[in-house]
């Protein structure tokens, strides 16, 4: 083997063990959240643009103003989840089966998570997601 073989092998030894990186990466707790305050009552939407890779474990609506509604949830542009009258969002208290919805949902890092709402008044229409990122070992 020459001098040139042993680079080119070196290389792809390297690329090769980057791209078996993927089945052993670590996954740390993360949460999300956004809010949308609305002036009086209408649609709300909130927009979670993810920086990094994403697997849902739980979602919550603490602080959404009493008698928000939650219409529909958005990973990407695959709908987890809708319902045309809406559903309270007390309804996702802590003891509710629905808290578990989008446990094992996950979504690429660039991509959108969008929660859409609706408030009977003005106040804020808040989401808060639980879930897991990938962790950088070496940090």
């Amino acid at each position: 083997m020459n001098k040139r073989e042993a680079r080119i092998r070196r290389k792809l030894g390297k690329t090769g063990s980057r791209h078996s990186q993927g089945s052993k990466m670590q996954w740390g707790m993360t949460a999300v959240s956004g809010t949308d305050t609305l002036g009086a009552a209408g649609s709300a939407s909130v927009k979670l643009r993810l920086q990094h890779h994403f697997r849902a474990h739980d979602i919550t609506f603490t602080g959404s103003a009493s008698g928000a509604k939650v219409t529909s949830i958005f990973f990407g542009d695959r709908v987890v989840w809708s319902s045309s009258d809406g559903i309270d969002v007390s309804v996702f208290g802590s003891t509710s089966l629905l808290r578990g919805l989008l446990k094992g949902q996950s979504l690429r890092a660039g991509l959108d998570i969008t929660v859409n709402g609706s408030l009977t008044g003005a106040g804020d229409f808040a989401v808060t997601l639980i879930g897991q990122k990938p962790v950088n070992p070496s940090c």
